[in-house]
């Protein structure tokens, strides 16, 4: 559902809204509208918090192996220019908050200590451990996330037996650390929790952006 079409849509969380678009199909080549599951409307604020319906790029959280958080990995960078930039038009960007992420640990996994680096500010971002298992999902079921054709063309597995919207669930990533700096927390394919290394290429990326719903 087109967002300008029936504004209402980006005030109902659960709906699924389009924008901005991006390669979905097997050979890149197209320019596919970007589905997206509303989490959360704040009314305050007239804003909202998307989450892409699919995974939608395999990409490293970091290039190497290495103590990482947040800050200043690679996939960060990527995500707030090549794929901002790419992803949608001067105008949709405009729509698109800066947003104030806390990173500390309270926005980790509670089994693990280490902290996630200085808070951020970004306009296109990942879920943070908590997010994704504390407040937005309810059930390893909800948390299942399968991938486009696009982002499966590197070869990334997918699952056997896990199935949403009638395709294979697939390795997502989350902000947050694991138990050391050098790995970080991702989503299963069974939609629980995992630890992985920085340069995985078995994690596919899942971005999250908040929007003005006025501006659109």
């Amino acid at each position: 559902m087109n967002p300008k079409e029936n504004p209402e849509a980006l005030r109902t969380v659960g709906e699924c809204v389009t924008f901005g678009t991006y390669p979905q199909t097997e050979d890149g080549t197209d320019r596919t509208p970007i589905k997206w599951r509303v989490l959360e409307y704040d009314e305050k604020n007239h804003r909202a918090l998307l989450l892409s319906w699919y995974a939608l790029e395999n990409k490293q959280y970091h290039t190497a192996i290495q103590d990482i958080t947040w800050e200043e990995c690679s996939l960060r960078a990527w995500l707030n220019d090549e794929f901002l930039h790419t992803a949608f038009s001067e105008k949709e960007q405009s729509a698109i908050l800066l947003t104030e992420l806390n990173n500390g640990r309270s926005q980790g996994n509670p089994k693990c200590k280490v902290r996630g680096g200085n808070d951020t500010r970004d306009r296109v971002f990942l879920l943070s451990y908590y997010d994704a298992f504390e407040k937005y999902f309810n059930s390893n079921d909800a948390r299942l996330c399968a991938g486009t054709d696009y982002a499966w063309t590197s070869g990334v597995h997918v699952s056997r037996d896990d199935i949403t919207d009638g395709r294979p669930s697939s390795r997502w990533w989350l902000r947050s650390p694991g138990t050391t700096l050098n790995s970080l927390t991702g989503v299963l394919f069974s939609g629980q929790a995992y630890e992985f290394l920085p340069n995985s290429d078995s994690c596919l990326v899942r971005p999250a952006i908040w929007v003005d719903v006025n501006a659109l």
